[in-house]
């Protein structure tokens, strides 16, 4: 889990959501993804053995990881749509629908991921191998 793509892109995305919500006294905040099988499901493990306890300090209003169905959650149809209109934007094969127009309008956040991050991610997974592996195992255990 450490070095997937997904993992590492919902961390960075969650991290950076909450500095920016950090600055607006947010009170809870509970995220929430698409049905992602197997992988989605084991990114809320992780989200609750790690990220939440290291981060609640600096982040006391971190929520839940929820996963729904985006066929019935409206707000991620939203979200999808905003996330399909972001990639055609900054692609050169324009697919243009015509919610465009209306999805152009809402206020974009952009977070690319640094390098000074993943280096970060890299050592510690590195130095704190053990650690986490002993901390994974024993949440695994308790979920059973």
């Amino acid at each position: 889990m450490w070095h997937d793509p997904y993992y590492l892109c919902a961390t960075y995305l969650i991290d950076q959501l909450c500095y920016d919500l950090a600055r607006i006294d947010a009170t809870k905040v509970d995220f929430f993804f698409d049905n992602q099988g197997k992988l989605g499901k084991r990114f809320k493990v992780v989200y609750d053995a790690v990220l939440k306890p290291v981060s609640m300090s600096l982040f006391p209003f971190m929520g839940d990881v929820l996963h729904k169905d985006k066929r019935e959650f409206l707000p991620l149809q939203c979200a999808d749509m905003q996330a399909g209109w972001v990639r055609r934007s900054r692609s050169t094969i324009q697919v243009w629908t015509s919610a465009d127009q209306y999805l152009s309008q809402i206020d974009q956040r952009h977070y690319p991921i640094k390098r000074k991050f993943l280096d970060y991610i890299n050592r510690f997974g590195r130095e704190h191998a053990d650690e986490i592996a002993a901390m994974w195992t024993e949440y695994m255990r308790l979920l059973e």
